[in-house]
């Protein structure tokens, strides 16, 4: 079903996805110095978040049509430089609006870089190099916390870190430019299997199992993009665990995260998707008590740990499923949805966990993470039970 992928591809698609995490990885450990840059309370991150979230979301669902007019390359190269305007701006702006703004650009750039390359993997590639696409998401979430320690036990201002960002873009950008030519004919839906091309992305709404992979993709992503923007103000000023310890224990958290996806990648065709995302959330769990739990510190590093390890299949699980619950014809769409959904809910359960931190405590976050854990697990084993069925409905739709 899937064309043995380029290393062309590959590459540029793991190069992306490592940019897309340091940037995101970044935030948890340079929010306190940021807000402290701007006079900001500890929950106004929600700004942030609420902004890059109305980008992405935006750039998620109009992604589809955008590539079919332009193309993979023009649409990426587009991408591409909006994540270096958004990143220069958080660099360099004097005011606390002017970062918004800046983060909302980089969520556009992220949303079409995530939206592309998911798609051009579900359609061209296998369970291994999805793992392995999100493996590179996971080094970059482990870099750019390190990088921000790194610069604050230095005693360089944090704006660095989003500068270090800044240059990575500059320079995919600039491959972008120098390798137009060979994005003309590559794909972004199934061709050669009776399917046709995708349909219209509001028709598959249609499908119970698109709505209910919507909600699933919110709910889990919400928690993931939670550990990793209230782990380091939990450990820092929650437990008073000093800024260097804690930044590289989040840094082992996206440590954990990276090794775990790439060695699952390795084994990921052996292995039923449903099952390792099923487990994975039952040791997230897990993770989410310990941390909770924590009896000792140590205990505090051991779940994250495993919530690290526990996260790392349960994303690119559920992406890779999603052409085999809603049909290759209707993947690009529901992909889509699913990416649009994944970014609100990367803000919305932060923000959420922000608001109950500051009225409540922070030592809220844990069980906070549990309860939308437990909630993530029923709600993706709803998913399983209606996806065989409207995978059916949807195959007999596209025959008619």
């Amino acid at each position: 079903m899937n064309r043995k992928p380029s290393v062309f591809m590959l590459v540029v698609g793991y190069t992306s996805f490592l940019i897309l995490g340091a940037f995101d990885g970044q935030l948890g450990v340079a929010w306190p110095s940021m807000r402290n840059t701007f006079g900001l309370s500890l929950d106004a991150v929600g700004m942030l978040l609420i902004a890059g979230t109305v980008g992405f979301s935006l750039a998620s669902i109009l992604s589809g049509g955008l590539i079919a007019r332009w193309g993979a390359g023009v649409f990426l190269l587009g991408a591409s430089l909006l994540g270096l305007t958004g990143t220069m701006g958080m660099a360099l702006s004097p005011k606390w609006w002017g970062a918004v703004i800046a983060y909302l650009l980089v969520g556009l750039g992220s949303g079409c870089i995530e939206v592309g390359m998911n798609t051009l993997m579900a359609v061209h590639c296998g369970a291994r190099e999805m793992n392995w696409l999100h493996g590179f998401y996971g080094i970059g979430s482990t870099v750019g916390p390190l990088i921000v320690t790194g610069l604050l036990g230095l005693g360089i201002v944090w704006r660095w870190g989003y500068g270090v960002i800044a240059l990575m873009y500059l320079l995919l950008a600039a491959y972008f430019v120098l390798t137009l030519r060979r994005w003309q004919g590559i794909v972004t839906h199934s061709e050669g299997t009776g399917e046709g091309r995708s349909t219209s992305g509001w028709g598959i709404l249609r499908l119970p199992v698109v709505w209910f992979g919507v909600v699933l993709f919110f709910t889990y992503t919400g928690v993931e993009a939670t550990a990793g923007q209230w782990s380091f103000t939990l450990l820092t000023e929650g437990r008073a665990i000093p800024e260097t310890t804690a930044g590289v224990w989040v840094s082992l958290l996206w440590g954990s995260f990276t090794i775990a996806r790439l060695v699952l990648g390795a084994l990921a065709n052996r292995m039923a998707p449903i099952h390792v995302v099923r487990v994975s959330l039952l040791g997230a769990i897990l993770g989410a008590a310990l941390l909770w739990w924590n009896p000792t510190d140590a205990f505090s590093l051991l779940g994250l740990i495993v919530l690290g390890v526990s996260f790392a299949s349960i994303y690119p699980g559920m992406m890779t499923l999603t052409p085999e619950f809603v049909g290759q014809k209707h993947a690009a769409s529901a992909i889509g949805f699913q990416t649009g959904a994944a970014g609100l809910g990367a803000a919305g359960l932060p923000v959420l966990a922000g608001v109950l931190a500051d009225g409540v405590g922070l030592e809220i976050i844990a069980p906070f993470m549990l309860a939308s854990l437990v909630l993530t697990l029923v709600l993706q084993e709803v998913t399983v039970a209606h996806g065989t069925r409207d995978q059916a409905a949807a195959v007999h739709a596209s025959s008619n």
